[in-house]
């Protein structure tokens, strides 16, 4: 794969500086739309340690987009079951003050539920799949150095095991993480409240199944004399971490020993197999974009862990990125198309930063209450401070339910689907398919409507270069009628998407076909007749 590279320049549509999630998944993306790309990664091997681990289900929809089949996943990870859960304890063996449920989802509109995958279980499906389709791809041990701008594109020079060479790409995506040298080479600012606090995250395997018992959940806050932290239990069988305060370097190693064991509370053996420190964020970029490069992930923002937005948000702008770069370079787009991810993705990083810094900020108040517990024994005041826990270990409303362009209140708690501009198409299932996604057009605009309605819509739109893809929606149970009614899809109704299966119109009768083509055109920044 390295000596592929050893010539001192090569040309690629995109290239993708970061070999994470979301810059694999945003890799993916591009090339089923039939973009070519390819992914710098510095370093050599994965992650090691779990770090996000929490897939949405609005994730699980991006990723089986991205050829990653939900089935493969639930295979790698803990039954949704065991995962229902967060509890708050003086340890894990120990006193259980109370639990919260964790993610409950919503009755309808939902693809999937979400999953608890440990990251490093995630990157190697990805890593996997984008193996298998486009060998070569993935440029291990390959270090962005610096890049230049100019009017055709970006002229990137990469340091690899065979030394430098220029790469010059129409665009270049930024997946670099949350020190991105991308953006600080842009000279972009990060926006937010100061760093409230420095961490530090245990990694360590044990078999700890016999003391979660009936306890099992995804995560056990604990707070006793000794420790206060989160226990993350990715497999409770091997895989366990634990969030507390940072550590002293000189004993960093023996201070944790002493820590876990705490935490746990009970004597069970266990190996650390690793500390890292890292600073709680909440900051999103000032400007998703400058030129010919673009943000995406922890590069674009930073979240405190609680309420798991930070990975499921960085898959929520490669999918609004991917298809908007495949529309310009494939020619049925203007450059202006691109504008619009920064105006999408912006406010959904603020509205997220903010959620879960406030649910930092309630957590905080969980730890001393559990800690005084014995000394104060206010049962009724330690359960009024897990109860304004909900939004830390729920935000299906957040996940599911922003709309782009605004004009929508959001609720954390709770989603309830909507079909108005802007809106994300509620999940149902299909007779045909796998979901609304593996109906529409990745390479262009679907346009939803009731069987029998399709040949009308399409005579109607016959003329135009801009018409979209007419598809006829049925649906797998009569009982999903409510779906019909939500989308208008009654009679000659539609309902036009674009490729990331947001809705961009609704329409009456075929004689709106016009404005069909007027809001497809608007979006393209081009002409609706040629």
């Amino acid at each position: 794969m390295n000596s592929a590279v050893s010539d001192p320049q090569r040309d690629v549509p995109v290239a993708i500086v970061g070999g994470g999630p979301v810059g694999i998944v945003a890799a993916l993306l591009l090339i089923r739309s039939g973009v070519d790309v390819v992914v710098f990664e510095r370093y050599a091997s994965m992650l090691a340690a779990p770090k996000a681990h929490l897939i949405s289900p609005r994730s699980l929809e991006i990723l089986t987009t991205a050829g990653i089949p939900v089935e493969r996943l639930e295979a790698l990870a803990p039954p949704r079951t065991a995962n229902t859960k967060a509890w708050y304890v003086n340890s894990l063996a120990g006193r259980a003050f109370g639990w919260r449920p964790y993610e409950p989802g919503t009755e309808r509109g939902q693809f999937a539920e979400r999953l608890n995958i440990a990251q490093p279980l995630l990157e190697n499906a990805l890593r996997e799949h984008l193996e298998a389709i486009k060998p070569g791809t993935l440029r291990t041990e390959h270090r962005w150095i610096r890049s230049l701008t100019d009017d055709e594109g970006v002229l990137s020079e990469i340091h690899g095991p065979d030394g430098s060479y220029h790469l010059r790409s129409s665009y270049l995506i930024a997946a670099d993480g949350a020190g991105s040298g991308i953006r600080e080479s842009l000279g972009i600012r990060m926006q937010g409240p100061p760093p409230p606090d420095a961490r530090a995250t245990i990694h360590f395997e044990a078999d700890l199944r016999d003391l979660v018992g009936g306890r099992q959940g995804m995560l056990y806050f604990v707070g006793n004399e000794r420790t206060e932290g989160t226990l993350l239990a990715y497999d409770p069988a091997s895989t366990w971490a634990y969030l507390c305060a940072p550590l002293t370097p000189e004993t960093a190693e023996r201070d944790a020993v002493d820590i876990i064991r705490a935490a746990i509370g009970a004597d069970r053996p266990f190996e650390i197999k690793g500390i890292s420190s890292w600073t709680v964020a909440a900051e999103v970029a000032e400007r998703y974009a400058d030129r010919r490069t673009f943000l995406v992930g922890d590069a674009a923002h930073r979240f405190p862990p609680t309420g798991g937005l930070g990975l499921n948000t960085g898959l929520g702008d490669a999918d609004n990125l991917a298809w908007k770069i495949s529309a310009v370079l494939h020619g049925w787009a203007a450059p202006g198309l691109l504008d619009t991810y920064d105006s999408e993705r912006r406010p959904v990083g603020e509205q997220n930063r903010d959620q879960s810094l406030a649910n930092l900020v309630d957590l905080m108040q969980v730890y001393p209450a559990m800690i005084a517990y014995d000394e104060h024994r206010d049962d009724e005041l330690l359960q009024r401070k897990i109860d304004r826990q909900l939004a830390a270990v729920n935000t299906i409303g957040l996940q599911l339910g922003y709309r782009y362009g605004g004009g929508k209140e959001i609720t954390v708690l709770t989603h309830e689907p909507t079909a108005e501009v802007g809106d994300h198409v509620p999940a149902v299932p299909l007779a045909i398919g796998s979901g609304i996604r593996s109906i529409i057009d990745r390479k262009g605009f679907s346009l939803l409507v009731a069987p029998g309605a399709g040949a009308r819509w399409e005579s109607a739109l016959a003329r135009s270069p801009l018409a979209p893809r007419v598809v006829e929606v049925e649906l797998a149970f009569e009982e999903d009628s409510w779906w019909n009614a939500l989308l208008g899809l009654i009679d000659d109704g539609a309902v036009l998407v674009r490729p990331d299966a947001h809705i961009l119109g609704r329409y009456a009768s075929p004689s709106e076909s016009p404005q069909v083509i007027t809001a497809i055109a608007g979006l393209l920044q081009t002409e609706p007749a040629r």
